[in-house]
């Protein structure tokens, strides 16, 4: 277009007339017309990134005294059952404050009710650490629980941050958190274990208030628009939706097929830490590297080795080799004679 014009103009301006034919032809226009996506991209990628290392320093903390927990309530005079109601009531805890926090952070914000939640577990690792009964303790894993039931937050603050198609991956981020702190969590208290307890307490801790920290910090809120709603409805358990789901005969069965996993998963985490420490004599150390070992395998079959077994055996006979793999597993755990074993 500016050849067209055939006035004299200055040299200058002729050289900036080249210069703006070379942008036009080369669409660098349109760079800067689209340049608020890739920021807003930018931005939402750091989001996750925190997400995740918060998730993942918290998971760490919990992580670190799940071997460890069994093993000290034996010392301060627990019985199985005692010690089977203190591992449960941390997970009884989150069943029933995730939707609780969740449908706060609708109305005050993701933010707050992720950090209420890691303070929340700073005080519960600490009392873990000056424990010396059963009702001590029991009331450090209440609040480590609801200190924990900040996950379904954390999902609404990715589901926030993120375009429908990009959801699946951007909660992928919560169980890559999950998984790695499953692993490094039980080594290092393994590591911590051989200073005593406590000293393990306090790592947990540690962990917990420099996400606290670190959440503080670097997090945005991502919820703009809060709801203003004058009654808070909130549902533990939707009786009705449940119904429809089980309804569908594939959902239903898979949904059974999951609860019989975690259910066996769950007993590993309550009852072989006892079986180590009465059966095989393992001190706290053993009881940690041993749910590492475990975190490691498990996040490397999720990792890599699942999807060439999924086109080998396929979906179907993927859940059929591990569940018998599982049961087989399982099986064997009270004929271990030694760490080995």
């Amino acid at each position: 277009n500016f050849s067209r014009h055939r006035l004299p103009f200055p040299k200058s301006f002729e050289r900036k007339q080249e210069v703006a034919c070379c942008l036009i032809k080369s669409n660098l226009f349109s760079i800067f017309a689209t340049t608020k996506k890739p920021c807003m991209a930018n931005k939402n990628r750091t989001s996750l990134v925190i997400i995740f290392l918060t998730i993942f320093i918290d998971l760490m903390g919990f992580g670190i005294l799940i071997p460890l927990l069994p093993g000290f309530a034996i010392t301060i005079g627990m019985s199985d059952f005692q010690i089977g109601m203190t591992v449960a009531v941390f997970s009884l805890m989150q069943f029933l404050f995730n939707p609780v926090l969740g449908r706060i952070s609708d109305r005050i914000g993701r933010r707050p009710m992720i950090l209420i939640p890691q303070m929340l577990s700073v005080i519960g690792y600490l009392m873990f650490s000056f424990s010396h009964s059963f009702l001590l303790l029991f009331i450090s894993r209440m609040i480590g629980g609801l200190g924990g039931s900040n996950i379904a937050v954390a999902q609404a603050y990715i589901a926030d941050i993120t375009t429908k198609e990009e959801r699946s991956k951007g909660m992928g981020v919560i169980g890559a958190a999950f998984g790695l702190g499953f692993v490094f969590g039980p080594l290092l208290g393994a590591f911590l274990s051989k200073y005593g307890y406590a000293v393990a307490g306090f790592g947990s801790a540690s962990f917990s208030f420099m996400a606290f920290l670190f959440t503080l910090i670097k997090l945005p809120e991502s919820l703009h628009e809060k709801k203003t709603e004058s009654k808070l409805n909130i549902k533990i358990f939707d009786l009705r939706y449940t119904k429809k789901t089980i309804s569908h005969p594939d959902l239903g069965i898979l949904m059974l097929l999951f609860f019989i996993i975690i259910f066996s998963m769950a007993n590993i985490f309550g009852t072989f830490p006892i079986l180590g420490v009465k059966l095989y004599h393992f001190t706290g150390q053993d009881n940690g590297m041993m749910f590492g070992i475990m975190g490691i395998i498990s996040s490397a079959v999720q990792g890599g080795f699942i999807r060439k077994l999924s086109k080998w055996l396929g979906e179907k006979g993927l859940v059929l080799f591990g569940s018998i793999l599982m049961m087989v597993g399982l099986g064997m755990l009270p004929y271990g004679q030694n760490f080995l074993g």
